[in-house]
């Protein structure tokens, strides 16, 4: 159970506040179920309808400061993902992605950061699928680890974008 104005995860959208829960009739019925009332935080016009009854997976807290914190200092050491198979590649961070988890997302980045510096060495292009990839990541990852640790998302976006570039390379 989550509790009115606190943050949290959502699977598919990111960081939201949980605005209220209401009573809505479940279409094609006259019964009422509980619904959490979702307001994502980088969208201002947003709002997300979650059954209280399938809250547990689809919604989780957010992690800590802590947490972030620790997290980040240890995106050096993540594992990456095999890069020599595109389609392996592709799957993995379609699988990754959709466990909502920030260590997952942070994978991602990491795996696609290093595949885009062995390309460009080797004189190639980014893919639009993995720049496609990374942004998402990028986006949720860097969201989340914000409202933790209380900073502006583009501070957050900048810093892990510098952990890359210093310490990623092939």
């Amino acid at each position: 159970m989550v509790n009115i104005g606190e943050y949290v995860s959502y699977k598919t959208t990111g960081v939201c506040t949980v605005d209220s829960v209401i009573k809505m009739e479940i279409p094609g019925t006259k019964d009422q179920k509980d619904y959490y009332v979702l307001k994502p935080v980088y969208d201002e016009q947003g709002v997300i309808y979650c059954p209280v009854d399938y809250a547990e997976n689809f919604v989780r807290a957010i992690l800590s400061k802590d947490e972030a914190n620790i997290l980040i200092s240890e995106l050096e050491t993540l594992p990456m993902f095999d890069m020599s198979n595109k389609k392996i590649l592709d799957e993995a961070c379609k699988t990754a992605m959709d466990t909502g988890l920030t260590r997952e997302y942070l994978i991602v980045m990491k795996t696609l950061w290093a595949q885009r510096v062995q390309r460009i060495a080797e004189g190639k292009k980014i893919t639009t699928t993995n720049d496609r990839f990374f942004k998402a990541c990028q986006d949720k990852a860097c969201g989340e680890l914000a409202v933790a640790l209380g900073q502006d998302k583009t501070e957050v976006v900048a810093m892990l974008r510098s952990i890359l570039e210093e310490k990623i390379t092939m």
